[in-house]
């Protein structure tokens, strides 16, 4: 939350929470992220979670490195996040819309 609105803030998919005293609060993650309408459950914090990232954001950046290296089962996939991107936006439409990952969660 200390980097929120900085050139360090972090893209977030996946998961939302609402901000209180600065500070995440009612965090929820997807029941499952390969049928997103089945919606969010709050985050289980016995659970596992997998997490994907950027290499610079796991292995250079200050403040997110640590937290990578703090888990378990860490891996490269080489993948080119760039070409990804471009290949995506060929694929089109692109649209956005507020979804509230960063607000009051929807009761």
């Amino acid at each position: 939350m200390s980097r929120r609105g900085s050139d360090l803030t972090s893209q977030l998919s996946g998961a939302r929470y609402a901000v209180e005293d600065g500070a995440p609060a009612g965090v929820q993650v997807l029941a499952d992220p390969e049928e997103p309408a089945r919606g969010f459950v709050p985050l289980d914090p016995a659970a596992r979670y997998r997490v994907a990232t950027t290499d610079y954001q796991a292995y250079v950046a200050e403040g997110y490195k640590q937290i990578v290296a703090a888990g378990t089962d860490a891996r490269k996939t080489d993948l080119d996040v760039h070409a990804a991107l471009l290949e995506a936006l060929k694929r089109g439409p692109v649209s956005a819309r507020l979804d509230g990952r960063t607000g009051p969660p929807p009761r």
